[in-house]
């Protein structure tokens, strides 16, 4: 039959491909995401100290692996404490968007354990605030339909908060921020 041997090949080559998945599966991290690992813990311990020199390992960490979850949340983190509403954002709708793709890291060793649902409505709260904030910009501005839109997204990330595992300070922070809103739009 015409083509027999083509088929064969292909079909050899998906045997293959799909019998060494399970390895390519837990084959872990990259060299360039454990690297970028490596320097946000450096960032994130000059972070907890108060120390501003943080940030230049956090953008080191995100030129490595513009794709780590963890680093584009510390990124954001950074930006929120600077009022920088806009770069919050987009660096926190970034990493909320990573957090489940597979090998992604969020803990420098694997003796230190991390539960991710955490990091998430950590994540999402932060969020939450920070589209309150960017409403509150719109507002000023006047316009309430940008204003109006923030703080619906706001609200649903708050939402979302609650349904992962929060610790009870980041629920206390989302119950007062839905809390907040609820007065928001009362008005």
């Amino acid at each position: 039959m015409p083509g027999e041997p083509t088929r064969m090949r292909k079909f050899v080559f998906l045997v293959v491909l799909l019998m060494a998945y399970p390895v390519l599966a837990i084959a872990g991290p990259s060299p360039a995401r454990l690297a970028a690992m490596d320097s946000l813990w450096v960032a994130y311990t000059l972070l907890y100290r108060g120390n501003p020199q943080g940030l230049a390992h956090v953008e080191e960490s995100l030129h490595i692996d513009p794709n780590l979850a963890l680093a584009n949340i510390i990124r954001a983190e950074f930006a929120m404490k600077h009022q920088d509403w806009t770069t919050a954002q987009q660096y926190l709708r970034r990493g909320i968007e990573l957090i489940g793709q597979p090998d992604q890291i969020f803990s420098p060793d694997d003796t230190i354990p991390v539960n991710v649902n955490v990091i998430e409505a950590n994540a999402r709260v932060s969020l939450g605030y920070t589209l309150m904030a960017l409403a509150t910009q719109a507002n000023e501005e006047g316009d309430l339909e940008i204003a109006m839109r923030h703080l619906n997204v706001a609200r649903l990330h708050l939402l979302a908060s609650l349904e992962l595992e929060p610790t009870s300070a980041v629920k206390e922070t989302a119950e007062n921020l839905l809390s907040l809103l609820s007065e928001a739009y009362k008005r």
